[in-house]
């Protein structure tokens, strides 16, 4: 995620994390694309340009690496 030019940074610990893009409208057409693959993940920080990973404490690997791969896709813009 980081190669692509609208990701400006990453950050957290553990489970909970925010990939910072470009501008609002870049993080409200990856969350749109995300949603239609069935992940359901929300904006915040500055300007609405941070999209936030928190998934429950109890994921399991599997559905973390699923959830993590469309939100990947949705970056990706497929």
């Amino acid at each position: 995620m980081d190669g692509d030019p609208n990701v400006i940074a990453t950050r957290g610990i553990g489970l909970l994390w925010g990939v910072e893009v470009k501008d609002d409208a870049t993080a409200g057409a990856i969350t749109a694309r995300a949603f239609k693959k069935g992940l359901v993940i929300e904006r915040a920080g500055r300007d609405n340009a941070v999209i936030k990973i928190m998934p429950p404490l109890i994921i399991s690997d599997e559905d973390l690496i699923a959830g993590l791969d469309i939100l990947k896709a949705a970056i990706d813009g497929e």
